[in-house]
């Protein structure tokens, strides 16, 4: 009897040994996650850009990694095989 008590005594000390320390490496994590989301919310709202009329353009997708060097593409460097932009073509076109 005595023996099957101090098993049990033995087992539940290991379980409570093992919950405290999972648990404080659950925390530290979850608590670098929380300073990690805290650092990201902490930065000013709005990046800017000026536009060629002088106008600031704000917008927080300006803030994201992937659009750091990102630049706006005003017109397309070529056009797709059978793209006329004649004013000619537009002349023939007739309206019923």
């Amino acid at each position: 009897m005595i023996g099957r008590k101090m098993k049990s005594l033995i087992v539940l000390s290991i379980l409570v040994i093992v919950v405290i320390v999972t648990g404080s490496e659950f925390s530290d994590s979850r608590d670098d996650e929380v300073d990690r989301l805290l650092k990201k919310l902490n930065k000013p709202a709005f990046k800017s850009i000026k536009s060629p009329d002088g106008d600031m353009r704000n917008h927080p997708i300006y803030d994201n990694p992937l659009f750091k060097n990102h630049t706006i593409q005003m017109r397309p460097s070529s056009f797709p095989d059978g793209w006329n932009n004649s004013k000619t073509e537009k002349k023939n076109i007739v309206f019923q």
